[in-house]
C-alpha cells in the first residue's frame, strides 16, 4: 500500500467534505463547519496550513438523519458512529474514505474501516437554569469515562456499547455545548456552511483567534498513518 501525504490527505479530506456537503444541501440536513476547520475557513480561508482534518458539526435531529440516510449515498464515503456500528471506536462520527486505510498509533483501538476522513460533532441545546446545565456535564463526564475505558488499546471490554439503550437518553446530552445559532456560507477553498457569529464562536474556543500561535506549535496534531488500498 502506498502511504497518504499531509497534502494528500488535505485534498482527500476536502474532497469528503464537497460530498458530504452536496448531500447536506440536497437533503435539506443543516451542518456547519466547526473548530479549526471554521478558525481555518476565517483566518486563512482554508485549512490552517499546519493542520490536517476538518470538523463539522449538525443539530442532533440533523446529525441523526445524515446517519440514517448517508450510506446509501456514494459507496466510497460512508459514515460510522455509536448508532449504526458496535465496534466503533470514537466519541462523534466521522464519515471514511473506504479506498483508503488508517493506522491508528495512539492508544485507541484500530477500527477495521478507518481511512481519511472527516469528523461530524452532534449539538444540543442547553437549558437556561445553571444546576440543569452541571447536572447534563456531570452525565457527560461519566459516559465519557466509560467511553474512553472501553475503546483503548489496553481494555477489551464492550460494556460501553451494551450500555448505550440503558443510557439512550442521556446519549442527547453528550457533546453539548453551545445552542446551534444562525448559519452562513464561510470561504473554505469553496463555500460551506458556517455560524453567522463566528466570532463569537472562536472567541469562547480560542481567544485571540487571529493570532497564530508560536511557531514551534504548528504542528499536526494526529499520530496516524493512511495508505491508499491499492
Amino acid at each position: 500500500m502506498r502511504e497518504i501525504g499531509f497534502s494528500e490527505i488535505k485534498r482527500v479530506a476536502l474532497d469528503i467534505l464537497k460530498d458530504v456537503a452536496h448531500f447536506c444541501d440536497t437533503h435539506d440536513i443543516r451542518y456547519v463547519l466547526a473548530y479549526g476547520t471554521m478558525l481555518g475557513a476565517v483566518r486563512h480561508k482554508g485549512f490552517i496550513p499546519w493542520d490536517d482534518d476538518i470538523d463539522i458539526m449538525m443539530p442532533r435531529d440533523d446529525y441523526n438523519r445524515f446517519i440514517k440516510l448517508y450510506n446509501d449515498h456514494n459507496p466510497r464515503y460512508q459514515v460510522y458512529s455509536i448508532e449504526n456500528d458496535d465496534s466503533y471506536t470514537y466519541t462523534m462520527a466521522k464519515v471514511f474514505d473506504q479506498e483508503t486505510v488508517m493506522i491508528d498509533n495512539t492508544l485507541w483501538r484500530n477500527f477495521d474501516k478507518a481511512g481519511v476522513f472527516i469528523d461530524i460533532f452532534p449539538i444540543d441545546g442547553l437549558p437556561d437554569e445553571t444546576q440543569a446545565q452541571q447536572k447534563i456535564f456531570r452525565h457527560q463526564q461519566f459516559l465519557n469515562l466509560l467511553f474512553h475505558g472501553s475503546s483503548m488499546k489496553f481494555t477489551f471490554s464492550n460494556r460501553y456499547v451494551d450500555s448505550k439503550g440503558s443510557f439512550a437518553k442521556l446519549k442527547g446530552y453528550v457533546r453539548t455545548f453551545l445552542k446551534f445559532g444562525a448559519i452562513s456560507l464561510m470561504h473554505f477553498y469553496t463555500e460551506f456552511w458556517g455560524l453567522t457569529d463566528s466570532d463569537f464562536y472562536l472567541s469562547h474556543l480560542y481567544n485571540n483567534y487571529m493570532e497564530a500561535p508560536p511557531e514551534d506549535r504548528q504542528v499536526p496534531h494526529h499520530n496516524y498513518r493512511v495508505y491508499w488500498k491499492q
